[in-house]
């Protein structure tokens, strides 16, 4: 029977309509996660809120809250969170 409100013949369960694959939209990320993005966004989410007096003692709080070496930063990393830790001031 053909089903115009369901998209096909027999529904969601029948042929055709919106079980034609896992996937009917294509809505495929491709994209793999960005895993050091993942820790900067992390750390800067977090720094708001162990705000110390200087940047240094904010981001070596925010990266003991966040399980973060300081060492895995790079001077952009660190340029970017700093950019980041003054425009909440």
């Amino acid at each position: 029977m053909f089903d115009l409100f369901m998209g096909g013949t027999g529904g969601p369960f029948g042929i055709g309509g919106y079980d034609e694959g896992l996937d009917p939209y294509e809505l495929v990320f491709e994209e793999e996660p960005d895993e050091h993005r993942d820790m900067l966004m992390r750390l800067a989410a977090c720094m708001p809120m162990y705000k110390c007096d200087t940047f240094e003692d904010t981001l070596e709080s925010a990266c003991y809250v966040c399980n973060i070496d300081v060492e895995l930063l790079s001077p952009e990393d660190l340029d970017w969170l700093e950019e980041m830790y003054e425009e909440e001031e």
